[in-house]
């Protein structure tokens, strides 16, 4: 069941507002789950952009610990695009103990970009 719009929480609307300027409709487990602490997004389709939208709305959460990504289409795009979110998100990085990645198809230069 889709939350109405006006009892979305800010950072869920953050992301409906991300991914409408990106011409992309918000996935639906992705906007019930974004406030929790432990994000389990497994096996949900995830592509790049979707990965853009999304990543860049968390970047606004304060509680997350575990955040598990496999089964997805992340290339090497997400992948970067992962990185970034957890490097500019200091008090994330700091959070954030598990990243679950398994099931990928991310590319050498996305894999050093999560690793440096």
């Amino acid at each position: 069941m889709a939350a109405k719009s006006g009892s979305l929480t800010e950072l869920q609307k953050r992301y409906t507002s991300l991914c409408k300027a990106a011409g992309k409709a918000p996935i639906q487990r992705l906007l019930q789950t974004i406030d929790q602490d432990i994000l389990e997004l497994k096996g949900l389709k995830i592509n790049d952009l979707e990965s853009f939208t999304y990543f860049t709305a968390l970047q606004y959460s304060v509680s997350i610990r575990s955040l598990c990504l496999e089964c997805n289409d992340l290339g090497s795009s997400g992948a970067i695009q992962l990185a970034q979110f957890l490097r500019e998100s200091v008090s994330l990085a700091e959070l954030v103990s598990e990243v679950a990645l398994s099931n990928r198809s991310f590319q050498e230069k996305g894999l050093l970009k999560i690793a440096h």
